[in-house]
C-alpha cells in the first residue's frame, strides 16, 4: 500500500477539519457506566442514559463527544433504537447537541438478531466448516454473523447504514467486534 498512493493507485484521504476535531476531542463513552449500573446488554433505558448525561454535567468533565454504547437498538443489526427502552431517543440526541455536544454511537453492523427482518435467510449468514449458519449466544442476545461478502448482503448493509446516519446524524461511529 506505501507504493500505491505515490503512483496515484489510490488517494491519501483528507478528513475535514470538522471529523478531525470530532476524533481528536474529549470523549465520555456510557460503556463504563452501562457496566456499573447492570444497564449492560439489553438493559440500556432511556432513565439510565437521562441519568448518565446528569451526570457527566455536574461531574465538571469537559467532554465534548458523547459516545452511546452497546444495546441502543432494539436488535442487533436493525440500527433503529430501542421503542420500548429508548422512547425518547431521538429527542434525547438533540439535547446533547443542544448543550453543546456531539455524538458518538456505537454498531453492530455485522450482527444480525433476526436475519428475516432485513429480508436475509441463514444462508446469507456466515456459514461454519458444516454448512451451518455461524450464530453466537452472549447470554443477552443471540445473533448470527452476516457474510458481508454476498452482494445482497452488502446491499442491505448498505441501505441500513445509510438510514441510520441520515436519522441519527452520529458525528462518529464507533466499530468494534468480539465473537
Amino acid at each position: 500500500a506505501r507504493g500505491e498512493q505515490p503512483a496515484g493507485v489510490i488517494e491519501a484521504k483528507q478528513n475535514s477539519a470538522r471529523k478531525n476535531a470530532t476524533l481528536l476531542s474529549p470523549q465520555w463513552c456510557t460503556w463504563g457506566e452501562q457496566m456499573v449500573m447492570k444497564k449492560d446488554g439489553n438493559r440500556l433505558d432511556q432513565a439510565a442514559l437521562e441519568q448518565f448525561f446528569s451526570d457527566l454535567k455536574s461531574s465538571g468533565l469537559r467532554a465534548k463527544l458523547f459516545s452511546i454504547d452497546d444495546q441502543w437498538e432494539g436488535k442487533y443489526g436493525s440500527l433503529e433504537h430501542s421503542a420500548a427502552r429508548l422512547p425518547q431517543f431521538e429527542d434525547f440526541l438533540e439535547k446533547l447537541r443542544s448543550n453543546g455536544l456531539r455524538i458518538g454511537m456505537w454498531a453492530a453492523f455485522m450482527r444480525s438478531e433476526d436475519p428475516a427482518s432485513l429480508g436475509l435467510t441463514e444462508k446469507h449468514m456466515l456459514q461454519k466448516t458444516d454448512g451451518s449458519a455461524y450464530y453466537l449466544d452472549d447470554g443477552d442476545s443471540k445473533w448470527y454473523l452476516l457474510d458481508f461478502t454476498r452482494p445482497e448482503v452488502a446491499e442491505v448493509l448498505r441501505d441500513r447504514a445509510r438510514k441510520f446516519v441520515r436519522r441519527y446524524k452520529p458525528d462518529l461511529v464507533k466499530f468494534d467486534f468480539e465473537i
